[in-house]
């Protein structure tokens, strides 16, 4: 009999099985997965603790894309799954994808061409992996991605796309031995498992990559094992073997350039890198979209709380997740590309983790952001407290507002908004994820 029947009992009790939130590691998941039959014996393509992923009802065995990277990972399994999902020929599911977190709901981090599964799912998949485990212990994420696998298994997907939650070589989807590898992005975060070390880290996240099999790198400033792993064949690295071109097409648009193919298509939300990347991956598989498939692709990719618009009271508000120094510096890059009608202000409302690096995010905002509007995640134990932030606002003689919570000082920032002004929230996916609720609720 299964431990429980509703999804919120099931995650309430994992956030207290394991001792560590965060316990980097393979042996345990692997272990497991082994145990469900989820895993062909290793190759020698293999990491210790790695095989390839054992779905025996289909046709052909699925294809695996594992992404990793500090920022641009999501967008990156965005771009794939609405290409694959575009491309579909019958009515059976095309694409797996796992990814965290999750903004609202659990069941997001489990998708099926794009729509998440449904609770009962993930209670079945959490049933089965309870049973298998025996005394093992699991981590939340590691359970998450056993039940993502589980799933993927049952349901027959025959292509399937990884995101690496923390790191690459020791996080828990590297059990699965991927045929593509991609790398977005290599920057300081998650200093207290990472390092502040951005060769060690390279490395860490290069550990995804299988002998033999294409490493696709969208990462312009390189260090010594990013250099190394470039000279491998089986490696296509930005700016060498594909690019992005900002400057032959109008403020709007960029070029995509592979090989052979070189086509101007509109300016996406997402991150230029992840989205050649995407479709270099893509260009592997040979299901690179033709070049008018290609435009309506562009117009259709999209990520929640990545740089995504919304109209709220008449006045365009900015969601965006960025919660590091990097993400911070492309959300300032793209704020100033974008003008705004009559002499509008940018405001900010902003709330962040408190063991993020809270001086060198707010540093590429300051001169783009004309008024800040500060307010405590009062549910979210991590948070740091806007109180602890006034120093850093302080210092740059910021015009700012303190309010009791985040919704107080969105509510405080829309009612000073003009209708030229825009408002941008950021700072963490819980400071996303609160707004877009409160503005649900208030919308009902």
């Amino acid at each position: 009999m299964a431990r429980f029947t509703q999804l919120q009992d099931w995650l309430s009790w994992l956030e207290q099985l394991h001792p560590k939130a965060i316990d980097l590691g393979l042996q345990r998941v692997y272990s497991v997965a082994s145990s469900l039959n989820l895993l062909k014996p290793a190759s020698s393509v293999s990491h210790e603790f790695s095989g390839a992923f054992n779905s025996t009802n289909v046709d052909v065995c699925p294809t695996v894309v594992t992404i990793a990277g500090t920022n641009g990972k999501g967008s990156c399994v965005s771009v794939l799954e609405q290409a694959l999902v575009n491309q579909k020929s019958n009515n059976k599911a095309c694409v797996g994808s796992y990814t965290s977190p999750h903004l609202h709901h659990f069941c997001e981090r489990i998708r099926i061409d794009q729509q998440p599964v449904s609770e009962t799912l993930v209670c079945d998949a959490f049933a089965a992996i309870d049973k298998a485990r025996g005394d093992i212990s699991l981590t939340y994420f590691e359970f998450g991605t056993l039940a993502a696998l589980w799933i993927f298994a049952q349901k027959n997907i025959p292509y399937i796309v990884l995101e690496v939650g923390l790191g690459g070589k020791l996080d828990a989807v590297n059990i699965i031995d991927a045929d593509i590898a991609v790398v977005t992005s290599i920057d300081v975060d998650h200093e207290e498992w990472l390092g502040s070390d951005r060769n060690i880290i390279s490395q860490e996240k290069l550990g995804v990559a299988r002998t033999g099999r294409p490493l696709i790198i969208a990462e312009t400033t390189m260090t010594p094992a990013l250099e190394q792993a470039a000279t491998q064949s089986e490696c296509l690295l930005v700016d060498r073997d594909f690019s992005l071109d900002l400057t032959s097409a109008s403020s709007d648009q960029w070029q995509f350039i592979y090989g052979n193919h070189s086509q101007i298509l509109a300016l996406p939300s997402l991150p230029l890198p992840s989205v050649a990347a995407a479709l270099v991956v893509l260009d592997l598989l040979k299901l690179l979209p033709k070049p008018n498939c290609l435009v309506e692709l562009m117009a259709q990719v999209g990520l929640s709380g990545r740089y995504q618009k919304a109209i709220v009271d008449g006045k365009c508000v900015i969601y965006d997740v960025a919660h590091n120094p990097a993400a911070a510096i492309q959300l300032a890059k793209r704020l100033k590309q974008e003008t705004i009608a009559d002499n509008g202000k940018t405001l900010a409302v902003l709330a962040v983790m408190s063991d993020k690096d809270h001086s060198a995010i707010f540093e590429p905002l300051y001169e783009v952001i004309d008024e800040w509007y500060l307010g405590d995640l009062t549910d979210i134990t991590r948070a740091a407290k806007a109180l602890d932030l006034m120093p850093l606002l302080d210092k740059q003689q910021c015009h700012y507002c303190i309010e009791p919570t985040i919704e107080a000082a969105f509510h405080k920032a829309n009612a000073i908004a003009r209708e030229h002004d825009r408002i941008i929230v950021f700072g963490s996916f819980y400071t996303v994820a609160a707004i877009q609720s409160l503005i649900s609720r208030e919308c009902d």
